[in-house]
């Protein structure tokens, strides 16, 4: 068995409505400021934002609404100033993978007193580490499936580059997650289904992996047929609660590997590109690259496709790239590059990025150069 590696878990999940937990919350780590990074239509709900207000008065000390997508570090660094004005003393990020990488990032910037880009990136690896743990936690309420909150990295966008800079401290992992399935059903339909896609393609990745461990195993093949299930109902029904509840609860068991260290693979690579530099939405990346790379990858490891697929509703292994894609289009969510806009002229971009991304070096099969990483995007057209 490979060793299993967990450097960092939650204090607890809870669940329960946000402004309920958050000021219990509040209370038991005896918090009197806290910064908020949030979405721009969840700061302008007045219920929500409203009983947000009534459950924690002054203890508001800022909310930033306007980060874009991908994290791109001068805003991420931005808001990390406004946060150390405010003299918070907590952080709450609520929201999908951007605003929870960012709160990520600002919680280091704030611990290393690293509060512009290049400092920051100057700050990483060991001397950083010194830094930890923050005395300011991290809260984390996702309104998305995106798995960010079950991790210690992040990413931000390098305008330079357009590339993601990768963050990674054990003690970035947000403390307390609370789970708020009414909160979630305003999230954009199309949002989280596909976020939802990228959960699953937390846990194929890893379950494809060498470095995978018999509870994640099990875990990563539950997550999968809950996310099904869960998706499934709420793309007939967003009002059902219950499928919310049960999507969350399969994006946590997707992401178990991610959560004790075990590496991702060729499908988060080339996602992570194709969403910095195209700006295409992480979950839809991987709606459009994950049963390409299951096909790409089949053959170096088939023993690991069985439990995928039968948690996908089929029964042998090579089925599993095929069923993936039927599931996506049954969502509504797109298959091919075209139906992102893109096409073959962004080949070499894409190839050329990826082989930047560590994920590539650690993928089931080895991928060689960017002619592999090419290979793989002709099945995605």
């Amino acid at each position: 068995m490979p060793t299993t590696f967990f450097a960092a878990w939650q204090d607890r999940i809870i669940d329960d409505p946000a402004p309920v937990a958050l000021a219990k919350e509040f209370e038991r780590r005896k918090a009197t400021r806290a910064f908020f990074l949030m979405p721009e239509p969840i700061h302008q709900d007045p219920v929500f934002f409203g009983a947000l207000e009534e459950a924690l008065g002054d203890r508001i000390a800022g909310v930033y609404d306007s980060l874009p997508a991908h994290s791109p570090l001068p805003d991420v660094f931005g808001a990390a100033r406004q946060a150390r004005d405010a003299g918070a003393d907590m952080l709450v990020s609520i929201g999908g993978g951007s605003n929870i990488d960012a709160a990520k990032m600002i919680q280091f910037a704030m611990a290393v007193g690293a509060f512009d880009m290049e400092t920051a990136l100057a700050r990483r690896g060991k001397e950083a580490a010194r830094c930890f743990p923050s005395k300011i936690a991290h809260v984390c309420v996702p309104t998305t499936l995106s798995g960010a909150e079950f991790t210690y990295f992040a990413g931000g966008r390098n305008p330079a580059t357009m590339l993601k800079e990768p963050f990674s401290e054990p003690g970035i992992l947000p403390a307390t997650l609370i789970l708020d399935q009414k909160l979630a059903t305003g999230t954009p339909q199309q949002l989280w289904l596909s976020s939802g896609l990228r959960a699953m393609d937390h846990a194929v990745e890893a379950l494809c992996s060498p470095r995978m461990h018999p509870m994640g195993e099990v875990l990563g093949v539950e997550g999968i047929a809950r996310l099904r299930k869960g998706l499934t109902i709420t793309h007939a029904d967003p009002s059902d609660l219950a499928a919310r509840r049960t999507s969350q609860y399969g994006g946590w068991f997707a992401a178990i590997g991610l959560m004790s260290g075990v590496p991702m693979g060729i499908s988060h690579a080339i996602g992570h590109v194709i969403g910095s530099v195209f700006d295409v939405p992480h979950g839809l990346t991987s709606c459009i690259a994950l049963p390409s790379v299951m096909a790409w990858n089949y053959d170096a490891a088939p023993e690991k496709f069985e439990p995928i697929a039968r948690a996908l509703g089929g029964t042998q292994g090579h089925q599993a790239p095929d069923l993936l894609r039927q599931f996506i289009a049954s969502l509504g969510l797109p298959t091919t590059m075209g139906e992102v806009g893109l096409g073959r002229d962004a080949f070499d971009a894409i190839a050329k990025g990826t082989m930047h991304e560590g994920w590539a070096k650690t993928n089931v099969r080895p991928v060689r150069g960017e002619e592999d990483v090419v290979s793989i995007l002709e099945m995605m057209i």
